[in-house]
């Protein structure tokens, strides 16, 4: 009795050690939101959630986006958001979005402004892979300006 109440005692001290870590550190910065936007007299949706990484823990994220009005237009998906970087109000993120073609990776930044699309905004550009990985170890913005006329843009920071 006194050996099994030991072995349990040492799983639990093991995965308490192994929790800890696995959350060292606490939250992520992270920008999260659903917008919508004009792309060329277009509206589209676009909803994310990118993580920065933080301890053992790497960045991730989505981000997904479709054509409203008119129906149509080629909807994109980033499933694994990459190289996120939070600062202050302001995230950039991107990634391979896995269209054919060399412009497949999308950079992107988005700024909080506080009250939900009220003077927010949503940069994205349209890269090659080497573009991207250029783009991703200084960002910049993006050339693709788009106002959000609706939906909200929010930047957690710790």
């Amino acid at each position: 009795m006194k050996k099994a109440f030991q072995v349990a005692m040492l799983a639990m001290a093991i995965m308490l050690v192994l929790s800890t870590a696995a959350f060292a550190g606490g939250p992520a910065d992270k920008a999260t939101g659903t917008v919508w936007r004009t792309v060329y007299g277009s509206q589209w949706e676009m909803s994310f959630n990118a993580h920065e990484a933080k301890g053992n823990r790497p960045e991730k994220g989505y981000v997904s986006t479709y054509q409203v009005d008119p129906p149509g237009g080629t909807p994109w998906t980033i499933e694994d958001v990459e190289c996120v970087l939070i600062e202050g109000n302001v995230a950039y993120f991107g990634g391979d979005t896995g269209l054919s073609g060399d412009w497949s990776w999308r950079a992107i930044k988005v700024i909080d402004n506080g009250e939900p699309s009220v003077d927010e905004m949503v940069y994205v550009q349209n890269m090659t892979q080497s573009e991207f990985d250029t783009w991703c170890s200084n960002p910049s913005d993006p050339s693709g300006t788009y106002d959000v006329y609706a939906g909200n843009v929010k930047v957690h920071t710790r």
